[in-house]
């Protein structure tokens, strides 16, 4: 049972945070396509750097948790190392979305 709530313990204090700040990201990227062009591959590549703090800050999260439970399953060691790793995988599909966007906004050589 202790497991159980060291894996929530840890979602409550990473995720939610996290996937506000990408997904608030996300939406500038479409808004800096329509007013600010420029903008689009640097907000991306800022998705990725901010994912990269919050992972890390997870991972810190996590040992901490590891350490003082003590011995537990590899089941839950798995499970939060899977859920830390999902900012990583949410700002990857971003940036490749500002990526894409960058390149049909870019302008056209003949």
């Amino acid at each position: 049972m202790e497991e159980t709530t060291t894996i929530i313990r840890m979602m409550s204090q990473m995720g939610l945070g996290a996937c506000i700040v990408l997904t608030m990201l996300f939406v500038l990227i479409f808004l800096s396509a329509w007013k600010a062009p420029a903008w689009v591959k640097d907000l991306g590549s800022i998705a990725v750097a901010v994912a990269l703090i919050f992972c890390a800050r997870g991972v810190i999260i996590w040992v901490d948790d590891i350490r003082h439970a003590g011995d537990i399953s590899s089941t839950v060691v798995g499970g939060g190392l899977a859920y830390v790793l999902l900012p990583i995988c949410y700002a990857t599909v971003i940036c490749i979305t500002s990526r894409i966007i960058a390149l049909i906004l870019s302008p056209r050589k003949h």
